[in-house]
């Protein structure tokens, strides 16, 4: 097989190419592919023998030799002489092409000279103000001759005494009492008084030295009884829960928690330490929701649409365990658990998947069974 290089861009072309139409060979000017070949002409020569190269070669010669010269004082034919009427329209075109050179000066210079004028007439008028505004003042008035005037002279003038002070308001006179005779004073009569325990005396404090009294606390709220249950989520916001290992954030909203769409998100809220537990909550489930929810005991997954889960609908969830063994229903459904799954001691976590839809989790409680 045959190999060749297109001329223009290089691309590399067969013999094949060249028979099914794909490539174009040029001859002189080499091979092309079907896009670069557009617009290249085939150059091609035949061979020529050398009795033809000969033929040629005279039939060349003899073209070139130059035609006789007439002879002298002849006049040349009358074919090769100009015709006068070309010679006169010749002459008429060079008048007019003088005439109309010399109306474009003619124009140029009429254009000129308004300008000329139009710039005179500019500043004429500009002058005028100015003018104007120039004109010499009117002659001023005579001022009369400043006339000296004497320093009058100062008469010095006693100094005026100061107003007395007013009179000082005079005391009215005292009036003074007639004492009257001592009076005897009469023994007084015995007075027998009770006998009265003595109240202790009530210090007066200081603002400062008043202490307030700390709050009282709240009393203690009992610990349940065995078999009541206890929520775990109170339906407004995580307290009590704390934030798993994943990047994502769990949110609550509508008395639900639920995971971040955006990105993996677990929590995990404690749970009682007891042998025997009840769990229960409420779960919404979609058609894609994957939910992990993992115990100390083992680990319940929850697939949306999956296993005849009903997706778009709250679903309520038990979740039973006795000793190590942990098992799980929906209604009177059994579901899967996987006992070697757990998670930490004494805690419950929900695990929401990043691709998956985050699911919601309500009502969760929990209760200890004797």
């Amino acid at each position: 097989m045959e190999f060749y290089f297109c001329e223009t861009c290089g691309k590399r072309v067969t013999g094949k190419d060249l028979e099914a139409g794909l490539a174009r060979n040029k001859k002189l000017n080499g091979v092309f592919c079907a896009q670069c070949a557009a617009g290249v002409m085939t150059m091609e020569t035949l061979p020529v023998s050398e009795a033809e190269a000969r033929k040629v070669l005279a039939e060349a010669a003899a073209s070139e030799k130059p035609a006789p010269a007439p002879p002298t004082g002849e006049q040349p034919a009358a074919k090769n002489r100009p015709p006068r009427s070309a010679a006169k329209a010749q002459h008429k075109n060079e008048r007019a092409r003088e005439r109309a050179g010399q109306a474009v000066w003619l124009y140029m210079a009429v254009g000129l000279v308004v300008a000329l004028a139009g710039f005179f007439l500019f500043l004429k008028r500009e002058d005028r103000p100015a003018e104007r505004t120039h004109a010499p003042a009117p002659p001023a008035k005579p001022v009369p001759p400043a006339v000296e005037t004497k320093p009058e002279r100062v008469v010095s003038q006693p100094p005026v005494p100061p107003a007395p002070p007013p009179a000082l308001p005079v005391p009215p006179a005292r009036i003074e009492k007639t004492l009257e005779p001592p009076v005897e004073a009469k023994s007084p009569e015995p007075v027998v008084a009770e006998a009265k325990s003595p109240e202790p005396a009530v210090e007066a404090k200081t603002p400062e030295a008043i202490v307030e009294k700390p709050p009282e606390k709240p009393p203690a709220e009992a610990p349940p009884r065995p078999g009541a249950w206890v929520a775990l989520f109170n339906g407004r916001d995580l307290t009590g829960s704390q934030k798993g290992k994943k990047s994502g954030s769990v949110g609550v909203a509508n008395g639900a928690f639920h995971g971040d769409p955006s990105a993996s998100a677990d929590i995990v809220f404690p749970l009682p330490a007891a042998k025997n537990l009840d769990i229960a909550c409420e779960v919404y489930a979609e058609k894609d929701v994957n939910i992990d929810l993992t115990t100390p005991f083992g680990s319940l997954v929850i697939n949306g649409g999956a296993r005849d889960f009903p997706a778009g609908q709250w679903v309520a969830i038990e979740i039973s365990v006795r000793g190590s063994h942990i098992s799980a229903r929906r209604g009177q459904e059994a579901m899967d658990c996987d006992e070697n799954f757990k998670s930490q001691a004494e805690t419950m976590r929900f695990y929401f998947r990043k691709d998956a839809k985050p699911g919601r989790v309500r009502g969760l409680k929990v209760r200890t069974v004797e």
